[in-house]
């Protein structure tokens, strides 16, 4: 079995890759004897599977029609661009507008050389679990679908 380091994959994506719950709901990527992480980026990825309960690949790409299909440029690109961007990593979830609502989880800012103001922390991270934990306010439509198992 491969490891998530054998993957040359920015630090940022890791934690967009929910590995035990890609393997609960991709079963077959255990069966394959790859760990969650390599089957994904070998295949998942092309076929379309989440990485994530909060991100939908499909949804992404009818955004960025342009990103490939694959080896988990579209998580890549989220985690690079999208994201900073403001982009939605599903139908159901607005980062910005959760942030503006929650101005205490406001990422910091990288100002170091090359870092060009970017966000160092996923916003998009802070709603999930432990978000809904601090009794921070869920949108009614999105938790229930992804309760349901999106």
């Amino acid at each position: 079995m491969t490891s998530p380091s054998d993957h040359a994959l920015p630090q940022t994506l890791g934690p967009l890759f929910d590995e035990a719950w890609y393997a609960a709901r991709y079963p077959e990527a255990l069966a394959s004897g790859l760990d969650p992480l390599a089957h994904y980026l070998a295949e998942g990825d092309a076929t379309g599977n989440r990485p994530h309960p909060l991100f939908d690949p499909a949804f992404y790409s009818e955004q960025h029609p342009e990103i490939a299909k694959s080896a988990g440029a579209r998580l890549k690109h989220y985690a690079e661009v999208g994201e900073p961007g403001g982009a939605w990593p599903n139908p159901l979830f607005d980062p910005r507008f959760y942030l503006e609502a929650n101005p205490d989880l406001q990422p910091p800012t990288s100002t170091g050389p090359g870092s060009c103001g970017r966000q160092t922390r996923s916003s998009t991270l802070s709603f999930t679990s432990p978000s809904l934990a601090r009794g921070r306010p869920v949108p009614t439509l999105w938790f229930t679908t992804w309760s349901r198992g999106i």
